[in-house]
């Protein structure tokens, strides 16, 4: 039976359509034809070599010149800059290996702890201007979650203000801390903890289908300790996170053949308390006029059912 689901903590809901259920083989895709270079390693302006193709470089991992393991650079085409008195911010792509080609769900959990580590360096280094109150981090992989280059990275955008959506469930979380005295994130993985929701659990963390999930698959990442921000993790817990993130990648590769998704980062804005978390969003539906004039969403993929097919 279908079943209307409330948010956590938004005054969001989904409506899990079990009615309109389906078997998690039903949402393989086409198979994405990974081995076939969109760009050649000559052309790509994010490949090793290409350095001189991109705008200004305003980090990196790794040795000089070309010897480089992540780097990053001002986006060609800001959506913000500093140059923008109406739009100003800083809009930065965060290249993850110098291999073209080379998807983030291949990637080794090293490799995905050295990308959780710069993505924290460069948001520890922009909380440091006076200018910026808040930094949003993504990932667009796959034409369907947004993005045309093959070559593994990320999107840092900073702003001035804080987006709506962030001031919200900020100030949800307020509320909530201040009425009970508890963070909703602290219990959110005690309770997921014991649910059927639960995917993967260790000392550090926890990931789980979202009891009110948007999307077929979608994964949170909690830390179990309360950390306002990323930079606030620890080795510990940022060997966990991309132990955990690593393992559902493959596996929703594994499910859907063809892995087009967006993940992004929740992360306290500047000097305020907050309980950092990942959330995973593969994109295997299509929101269309319901989902997008109501801000109500039709998942047809129970949670529980997502959790068993990603822990098998």
């Amino acid at each position: 039976m279908n079943e209307l689901r409330k948010d956590y903590l938004l005054e969001r809901f989904a409506i899990i359509a079990e009615n309109r259920g389906k078997r998690p083989q039903d949402f393989a895709q086409n198979p994405r034809e990974t081995g076939k270079k969109t760009k050649k390693e000559t052309t790509c302006v994010f490949c090793s070599g290409n350095e001189h193709l991109t705008p200004p470089e305003t980090d990196r991992i790794g040795g000089r010149g070309s010897r480089w393991l992540l780097r990053s650079f001002y986006n060609k085409f800001p959506a913000v800059s500093r140059d923008f008195p109406r739009a100003f911010g800083v809009h930065e792509v965060l290249v993850e290996t110098p291999i073209h080609d080379k998807p983030f769900y291949k990637f080794s959990k090293k490799e995905v702890c050295t990308a959780f580590n710069f993505y924290a360096r460069r948001v520890r280094a922009l909380y440091n201007d006076p200018e910026i109150s808040y930094v949003s981090i993504f990932k667009n992989e796959g034409e369907k979650a947004g993005c045309s280059l093959a070559h593994a990275h990320s999107q840092l955008i900073a702003l001035q203000r804080i987006p709506r959506l962030v001031d919200e469930e900020l100030h949800s979380f307020e509320v909530r801390k201040s009425s009970s005295g508890k963070c909703v994130f602290c219990e959110i993985a005690e309770k997921e903890s014991k649910s059927e929701r639960l995917i993967y659990e260790d000392e550090n963390l926890i990931s789980i289908a979202p009891y009110a999930s948007r999307s077929p698959f979608e994964v949170w990442f909690i830390p179990k300790r309360h950390v306002a921000g990323i930079t606030g993790l620890n080795k510990e817990e940022l060997d966990s996170l991309a132990d955990q993130l690593s393992r559902i990648l493959k596996k929703l590769a594994q499910i859907t053949n063809s892995i087009d998704y967006n993940y992004w980062l929740h992360t306290a804005p500047k000097a305020k308390d907050f309980h950092f978390h990942v959330e995973l969003m593969p994109r295997l539906s299509i929101w269309a006029g319901f989902e997008l004039s109501n801000d109500l969403y039709i998942n047809t993929m129970p949670p529980e059912k997502a959790a068993r097919a990603l822990k098998d």
